[in-house]
C-alpha cells in the first residue's frame, strides 16, 4: 500500500506532525510503503529528518521559489505528482498550510478529504482508510472511509499521533523532481516572515502542563492554578470555558477547538472531561484530575483522581512547594 506524506518544513526542518505521521503510516499496514514528499528549498536536514522517521521513500521538489509557501506552488506540483505515481493514500497535518493545502489538491484530483483526524485505522475486510474525526461539535466521533476515489486524504491534528521507534535497515529511495515554469508560478509576492514570539505558553512542547476549568468558578480559582502551575515550574492551560469566559486568553486553550497536546504530565483542575476537551489532551502519559465531583468523565478516566475542593487543596499544596 503507497501511503504518502506531504511532509511540512519548518525552518528546513521536518516539522513535528510529518515526523508523527511517518510514524503513524508505518503502522497502518504489514506491507506500507511511506513516501515523504519535501517541498522547499535547502532540505538536505528535511531529507535525513524523514529517513531517520522510517520514510521508505522520499520524494523532493528543491527550489528557492519554494522555500516559502505558495498555494498555487505546493499545490501545481502537489497534484501533478499524485497523479503521475497514484499513490493509495495522501495525509498531512491539520495545520494552516495543511488545512490549506490539502483541500485545493483534493478538489484538483477529484477525490474526499477527512479535516482533523484524530485516529487513523486500516479496515481489515476492504484495506480502506478509517478516518475518524471528531463531529457535531465534538459531541460524538465519525469514522468516514473513500470507497470510491482516490487517494484517499485526510488531515491529522498535531500531536496525537505517537512516534514510534524505527531502526533503518536500507537506505530511502531518494527522487528528485524539477518543478516546471507553470508549477512555479505563484500567487502572491512574498514580503516578510516574522517568527512567532516564544511564550510561556508553548503548550505543544510543554512537558508538563496544569489547566484551568471552568470549576475553578472564576478569576480567582484561575489564578490559584496559575500560582500552582509556577509552584511546580509547569505550562498554565484552560478549558473553552475559561477562554470563553475571558479568564485566560486562546492562547492557554486545549481541547478540539484550541490546542492539542501530549505532555508526560497534565493536571486537570476543574474540568469534568467533555470529550471536546478530551481530543486535545486523552494522550498525555499522566493524568492527573482533581474535581470535587468524583464521578465525571475526567477523573474516572485519570490516572489519578483527587476529589477535593480546589480552594482547600492548591493553597496547601502550594505553601508546602514554597518551603
Amino acid at each position: 500500500m503507497k501511503i504518502w506524506i506531504f511532509a511540512e518544513i519548518s525552518r528546513r526542518r521536518l516539522s513535528q506532525v510529518a515526523l508523527e505521521l511517518i510514524s503513524c503510516g508505518r503502522g497502518l499496514t504489514a506491507d506500507a510503503q511511506v513516501t515523504a514528499v519535501l517541498l522547499g528549498h535547502g532540505l538536505d536536514g528535511a531529507i535525513r529528518d524523514a529517513a531517520a522517521a522510517g520514510a521508505a521513500q522520499i520524494i523532493v521538489a528543491d527550489h528557492p521559489l519554494l522555500e516559502n509557501y505558495d498555494d498555487c506552488r505546493y499545490e501545481a506540483i502537489l497534484t501533478n505528482l499524485v497523479r503521475k505515481y497514484n499513490p493509495d493514500i495522501l495525509l498531512g497535518g491539520a495545520t494552516a498550510i495543511g488545512r490549506a493545502l490539502l483541500p485545493r489538491c483534493a478538489v484538483k484530483l477529484h477525490t474526499g478529504l477527512t479535516a482533523d483526524c484524530t485516529q487513523l485505522t486500516i479496515e481489515p475486510e476492504t484495506g480502506l482508510l478509517l478516518q475518524t474525526r471528531p463531529a457535531f461539535g465534538g459531541n460524538l466521533f465519525a469514522t468516514i472511509k473513500t470507497a470510491e476515489y482516490r487517494p484517499q486524504m485526510a488531515t491529522v491534528r498535531p500531536q496525537v499521533m505517537k512516534i514510534t521507534p524505527f531502526t533503518m535497515v536500507k537506505e530511502p529511495e531518494i527522487i528528485r523532481v524539477t518543478p516546471s515554469e507553470d508549477e512555479l508560478r505563484g500567487s502572491f509576492d512574498w514580503l516578510d516572515f516574522i517568527p512567532k514570539a516564544e511564550s510561556d505558553s508553548d503548550l505543544r512542547n510543554a512537558k508538563v502542563i496544569v489547566t484551568a476549568g471552568y470549576g475553578c468558578g472564576g478569576p480567582d480559582g484561575v489564578k490559584l492554578v496559575r500560582d500552582f502551575a509556577a509552584a511546580v515550574g509547569a505550562t498554565l492551560a484552560a478549558s473553552r470555558p475559561v477562554v470563553d469566559a475571558g479568564w485566560l486568553p486562546y492562547a492557554c486553550q486545549v481541547g478540539q477547538t484550541g490546542t492539542t497536546v501530549q505532555p508526560d504530565i497534565y493536571v486537570a483542575i476543574g474540568i469534568s472531561g467533555a470529550i471536546q476537551h478530551w481530543v486535545g489532551m486523552g494522550n498525555a502519559k499522566k493524568i492527573i484530575a482533581v474535581n470535587k465531583d468524583p464521578d465525571c468523565f475526567m477523573m474516572q478516566q485519570a490516572d489519578v483522581a483527587v476529589q477535593a475542593d480546589l480552594f482547600s487543596l492548591l493553597p496547601a499544596a502550594i505553601s508546602k512547594l514554597q518551603k
